[in-house]
């Protein structure tokens, strides 16, 4: 995946550019240190998900997602720009680094070359970069990524306990939620209904008293004025806690197999058939626990990334020009 995302990104930018829009492409927006990060360096990552925003957005809602989607690449570039620097105010020996650049250049040949490194590298003229570029690009992502794995990765710890408490305090998050199976009719107060309103509603509450499925679904495809009512009402599985306060009241004391209603609200009169009910369920900690690790793991390393980041910016000079 990683040697994929070299080439794709240095790929990215060939059909968003024309030779017309040079000067706009080549504008800076940023500085770091006196370092220039131009719109066609974050295009360069930004290409495709630009391609992607443009599916679902258009006009100024378009340009405002653009917006953000740069920002957040632009922002990246400049973390990334402050890491290798400091590392590079106190350089250290990455063993085996050369053999990595070199297996993902041989990745990139057999994904993007054919297999063989010259066809690699004619692609890589049609782009607008050389062998050599992405090499410096790989050396660089792996060094950016082991900075930050020693900053922010090596000195998070979970302990058994710590994942046992989260467990307890976030019980809800690993539980499958109560549940009920519905069928729906709706008899409208200024419905199709209107003229014999009361007499409809006391004739379905008679006959579904029984707690006949059949009977009801045949009446909700008579009857009801409600969604599914071509297919007896069938409303399927939801959530209780989703449910109107109204409906939650009628159910509530019901078993599966029986009716409540009628219903008044202000648009109608409802009928509720309640195929199943299910309980609240919980999950097992031995099940959860090692994603539970995990997550508190990527929190973890997440606010010591902000932090390292902070300090970094602190020392730097950061211009933005947008």
């Amino acid at each position: 995946m990683i040697r994929k995302i070299f080439f794709l990104v240095l790929l990215a930018l060939a059909p968003f550019v024309q030779a017309s829009d040079k000067k706009r492409i080549d504008s800076i927006l940023a500085s770091v240190d006196g370092e220039p990060i131009s719109l066609l360096d974050v295009i360069y990552e930004s290409g495709r998900d630009e391609a992607r925003l443009a599916m679902v957005f258009r006009g100024d809602e378009l340009f405002q997602e653009t917006r953000k989607l740069r920002k957040k690449i632009l922002d990246g570039i400049i973390n990334r720009k402050l890491i290798y620097e400091d590392y590079k105010s106190n350089p250290f020996k990455i063993p085996e680094i050369d053999q990595y650049i070199e297996a993902t250049v041989d990745g990139l040949s057999a994904d993007f070359g054919d297999g063989s490194r010259e066809a690699l590298i004619e692609k890589a003229k049609k782009s607008g970069t050389s062998l050599d570029e992405l090499k410096e690009k790989a050396r660089k992502k792996i060094i950016v990524d082991i900075m930050v794995n020693e900053y922010c990765g090596r000195s998070v710890y979970v302990t058994p306990k710590d994942t046992y408490e989260y467990y307890e305090a976030h019980k809800d998050e690993f539980s499958t939620p109560a549940s009920v199976e519905l069928d729906m009719i709706l008899i409208k107060k200024d419905g199709k209904h209107l003229d014999s309103f009361q007499s409809v509603i006391d004739e379905i509450k008679e006959s579904t008293a029984s707690g006949n499925r059949k009977i009801f679904k045949t009446l909700a495809v008579i009857n009801s004025e409600g969604p599914n009512a071509e297919n007896g009402g069938e409303i399927g599985s939801i959530e209780v806690s989703r449910l109107r306060p109204e409906f939650l009241a009628g159910i509530t004391s019901l078993s599966p197999g029986s009716v409540a209603g009628p219903i008044e609200t202000d648009e109608g009169i409802y009928f509720l058939y309640l195929v199943s009910k299910k309980d609240k369920e919980g999950t097992a900690f031995d099940k959860v626990e090692s994603s539970i690790r995990d997550s508190i793991q990527k929190k973890f390393r997440e606010k010591a990334y902000v932090e390292y980041i902070e300090k970094l910016r602190e020392k730097a000079i950061i211009r933005y020009y947008f």
